[in-house]
């Protein structure tokens, strides 16, 4: 047992030293923690907006190929009419 341990105190270089000024460093790790809980929904949401989107644009493309009717294109008939 070393005398640090024995009498309660503890030195500058370790653990139970007092406290410095920044704090212990838990507000950083939740501001830490909320920002990537934060991207990971907004990441989620945002893809699962994208792909919904891909799906219905698929799904509606696979369709409108069905559904078009091939119509004939219009051909110009040449008449003529003479009053002579």
């Amino acid at each position: 047992m070393n005398c640090a341990a024995a009498t309660g105190k503890s030195l500058p270089g370790s653990r139970l030293a007092a406290k410095n000024s920044w704090g212990d460093g838990s507000d950083v790790n939740a501001l830490l923690s909320s920002l990537i809980l934060l991207f990971t929904i907004v990441a989620a949401v945002a893809f699962g907006v994208f792909s919904t989107y891909v799906a219905v644009t698929g799904i509606l493309h696979a369709f409108a190929q069905q559904s078009q009717r091939r119509v004939p294109m219009p051909v110009l008939v040449q008449t003529h009419a003479s009053g002579d």
